[in-house]
Formats: C-alpha cells, sequence, structure tokens
C-alpha cells in the first residue's frame, strides 16, 4: 500500500511540473517576462545611467533616487565591467600592465599582492 501511494504521489508531481513548465512556455510566448520588476523603473535608468556617466558615484545615486546602490548597479550593468576591481595608487599601478588586459602579473601574485 505504501509504494501505491509513493507511486501516486510521483505521478502527481510529475504531472504539477509538467502543467507549471507548459504555463511558463504560454507566458513566455505571450511576451510575458517572470521575475520582479526592477527597483528602478526604466524611465529612470536613462537619467541614472547618464548621471553615471558625468561622474555621480553609484551611492549618491541611491541617495538621490531612493533606492538601494545595488538598484543602481543593475540600472547600470551594461556601462560597467562587473568583476573588475579598480586599483588605486601605486600598488595597483605595479599590479596592472597596459598590455596584460588588466590581469594581476605572475610576480604581484607569487608576491602575494593579490
Amino acid at each position: 500500500m505504501g509504494q501505491t501511494l509513493a507511486a501516486a504521489g510521483g505521478l502527481q508531481r510529475d504531472l504539477q511540473r509538467e502543467l507549471t513548465y507548459d504555463g511558463l512556455r504560454a507566458a513566455e510566448a505571450k511576451g510575458s517576462k517572470g521575475g520582479r520588476r526592477p527597483a528602478v523603473a526604466a524611465a529612470k535608468a536613462d537619467t541614472v545611467r547618464t548621471a553615471y556617466l558625468e561622474g555621480r558615484s553609484i551611492a549618491a545615486l541611491a541617495r538621490d533616487h531612493g533606492v538601494s546602490r545595488g538598484a543602481i548597479r543593475t540600472a547600470i550593468a551594461d556601462l560597467q565591467h562587473l568583476g573588475e576591481m579598480e586599483w588605486i595608487g601605486p600598488v595597483g599601478q605595479g599590479l596592472f600592465g597596459a598590455t596584460d588586459g588588466g590581469r594581476p602579473s605572475q610576480a604581484a601574485a607569487h608576491a602575494g599582492l593579490v
């Protein structure tokens, strides 16, 4: 009897999964996009991007628009090279050269500076 109940539960789970995927595909075909709405509306995103390119900081933009810094980063994500760190000062200049594509030199890595 336990096996029968387990098999019925498995069939129900498979059916529910199938119906969920069918609904997601139908919504995508209509043009609906899942997920949470961005905190910075599309109309404001252009203003945020322009201000960022003019030199405003992410923190200042977040304060001005009443959203988190993460929301600002999301709005300007196509303008930033995410994952790259900015190195300031002589240590950063020694680590990154113009010819190595912005990657730390092997000597700097062995010296424990990276």
